[in-house]
């Protein structure tokens, strides 16, 4: 897969971490080999934790993954590069649906963004953001909790899906060297 080796290439070594002079302080927890590995459940954990933090709070999002990285022993760079899920374009579509998932889990009927007049949109658009707070958390925090569980099981989907490609690569390649027409390789099972 060329994102694997892409990630790979490009993310800080463990090395560079522990060198670094902010990090130092860290070089124990940094250090662990375990956040740094490339494999399906540590990969897929910081999916999930990068998912859940970039979606449900508005700042320090890397920070927060990479803390919670650490316990979960998911992969610390792919949960600090999953979080940019939410940038600049996209936050404002993330908070909007999040308001209205919140505004329809909680039953508000204020009409919602969606149905404001375009003459007196002002006045609205006030009503709307002092009673927001609530309806845009549970919203937020259903989104995050969704992505986050849809991260987890897709990533292991594909994973799977890759590897069995993989495999059926290797299987139809020996198969060709020793010339077995049914794609079997010799003196092996399955």
């Amino acid at each position: 897969m060329r994102l694997i080796t892409w990630l790979k290439e490009k993310r800080p070594s463990r090395e560079a971490m522990l060198e670094n002079r902010w990090m130092r302080p860290f070089a124990n927890t940094i250090g662990n080999p375990i956040i740094w590995h490339f494999n399906r459940k540590s990969v897929a954990r910081g999916v999930a934790l990068g998912m859940f933090f970039g979606l449900s709070i508005p700042f320090a999002q890397a920070p927060a993954a990479a803390l919670f990285a650490v316990p979960c022993r998911a992969n610390l760079p792919v949960a600090a590069f999953v979080t940019f899920i939410s940038n600049p374009l996209t936050t404002p579509f993330i908070y909007l649906g999040a308001y209205e998932i919140g505004r329809w889990m909680l039953r508000i009927q204020d009409g919602g963004l969606a149905n404001m007049n375009a003459d007196h949109w002002f006045e609205e658009l006030s009503v709307v953001l002092t009673n927001a707070p609530l309806p845009t958390a549970l919203g937020l925090f259903t989104i995050a909790t969704l992505g986050a569980v849809i991260g987890y099981l897709g990533l292991h989907g594909i994973w799977r899906l890759w590897i069995h490609q993989r495999l059926e690569a290797r299987r139809k390649r020996d198969a060709r060297r020793t010339g077995d027409k049914d794609g079997r390789v010799p003196g092996k099972a399955g």
